[in-house]
Formats: C-alpha cells, structure tokens, sequence
C-alpha cells in the first residue's frame, strides 16, 4: 500500500512539474509572439525570428554549437541570446 501511494504520490509531482513547465513554455511563446507582432508592425521580423529559432531549437535539446551552425551565426550570438531574459528590451537587442 505505502508504495502505490508513493507511486500515486509522485505521478502527481511529476504532473505538476511538467505542468510548470508547459506554462514557463506558453509564457515565453506567448512573450516572442507579442514582440513579433509588434515588431513586424516596425518592419523588424528578422532578430525576432531568429531569437525564436535559437529558444526552440535549444529547447529541444540541440546543443548550442549545433543552432549555431544550423542558423549560420556565431555561437557568441546563440549564447547571448539565450543568456538573455525573455523581456522585450533583451530580445530587441538582438534584432539586426
């Protein structure tokens, strides 16, 4: 009995961890789609797009070597823009 309840117990540990983190994932969509809209309607898309790329790429566990690569930019580009917050004035400073 004590191990089925362990096991119900950390199911649902487990399920609200993946829980918070769906929502950290949604919250920083939701963030890049804000700013991308709000930069295509400056006619800045490109630094947003490619910002966007890197998160998702390393969010699927491509190494930071690899995005570089991928994306044709230097891997002190990728480190930069992952290093940075998801606030608009740090994603801006990477719009070209």
């Amino acid at each position: 009995m004590i191990a089925v309840m362990s096991k119900t117990k950390a199911l649902k540990n487990l399920k609200k961890d993946r829980h918070k983190e769906v929502e950290e994932v949604y919250d920083m969509c939701y963030a890049i789609d804000m700013l991308e809209k709000q930069s295509e309607e400056r006619g800045i898309k490109y630094g947003i797009t490619l910002a966007k790329s890197v998160f998702l790429l390393n969010s699927n566990g491509v190494s930071k070597d690899e995005i570089a690569q991928k994306l044709n930019i230097s891997i002190d580009k990728v480190k930069s823009i992952l290093d940075d917050s998801i606030e608009g004035s740090a994603l801006s400073s990477h719009i070209e």
